[in-house]
């Protein structure tokens, strides 16, 4: 997995934590996610970019993943994100 990352900062007078949002904060970049439970509940949590690791932190709503995680310095980042299917040695 490779990460494009443009640093730009993208100002958004609505919260930055949306579903499918890249958000850098403190220092890493991170995928805004969300996984459906039992019952139609959801719970949301931030996956890291670089390392591929899930937050161990889950919440029941986005505001409360706002509220328990963000900081002044999180912002809206635009990044591509590249898969490489192919295995070493394949052509």
């Amino acid at each position: 997995m490779e990460i494009e990352y443009k640093n730009e900062d993208y100002k958004n007078k609505e919260s930055i934590y949306k579903v499918g949002n890249v958000i850098e904060y403190r220092g890493e970049i991170y995928l805004v996610c969300e996984t459906p439970l039992a019952l139609g509940e959801r719970k949301y949590f931030l996956v890291s970019l670089k390392t591929s690791k899930v937050s161990s932190l889950m919440f029941k709503t986005l505001e409360k993943l706002e509220e328990n995680i963000r900081s002044v310095s999180d912002r809206l980042v635009k990044a591509k994100l590249t898969v490489d299917y192919k295995l070493d040695g394949d052509e």
